[in-house]
């Protein structure tokens, strides 16, 4: 009796994968290409020299010395300190050998350092560092100083010495601004402000000041 071979069981048969079609192959390629395209182009752009921008103009600069003077003194008088700044700095080259020149630039610095404007509703300092406002003082501080050395007569040497007692007083220096409305005072005896704000120094040191 001739056998009879097992048939196999008919199950299920693995699926092939099917091909790609033509048009899907090629969007794969140009979206390839575009990527690559994107790519080289950042790279060039970051590779390659770029323009330097162009330097602020500071407005101070295309006007003479007296004329820059005049307009930092109008923009000090409106309570803009940190604007009136490069415009004394210019007054400054033409007038350096002058007391009005050092006097006028010290003010305004020592004045930024505690210029206040409003923004979106607040009070912020102008100057937005504690850094810059410090710095701003400590120039000013030094402008003072030379103007010191070029005042003209005793009555600029007191108004020097006077307009160093006033932020001292602001800022809580008590000791320190007495000190310096009485070099004031020395200076120019006759001079009342310096006499007054003396005066007001002391009573204050006395009910609460303490003693250097």
């Amino acid at each position: 009796m001739a056998r009879t071979k097992p048939r196999r069981s008919a199950g299920p048969r693995p699926q092939r994968t099917p091909a790609r079609p033509a048009r899907s192959r090629r969007l794969g390629t140009a979206v390839l290409l575009v990527a690559v395209a994107v790519v080289a182009a950042w790279i060039w752009s970051t590779r390659r020299p770029r323009t330097p921008e162009p330097a602020a103009v500071n407005p101070a600069a295309a006007l003479d010395a007296r004329a820059a003077f005049l307009e930092g003194g109008r923009l000090g008088t409106a309570g803009r300190h940190v604007e009136s700044i490069p415009y004394f700095r210019r007054a400054l080259t033409d007038m350096g050998g002058m007391w009005e020149g050092r006097i006028n630039l010290a003010a305004a610095l020592i004045n930024a350092g505690l210029e206040v404007e409003t923004r979106l509703g607040r009070v912020d300092p102008a100057l937005r560092s504690s850094y810059e406002r410090v710095q701003s003082v400590r120039d000013g501080i030094g402008e003072a100083r030379s103007a010191m050395q070029v005042a003209r007569d005793a009555r600029a040497r007191a108004y020097t010495a006077y307009q160093d007692a006033q932020p001292l007083q602001s800022w809580g220096f008590q000791w320190d601004a007495l000190v310096a409305a009485r070099a004031a005072q020395s200076f120019d005896p006759g001079w009342e402000l310096p006499k007054r704000l003396a005066l007001d120094l002391q009573r204050d040191l006395a009910r609460g000041g303490t003693t250097p």
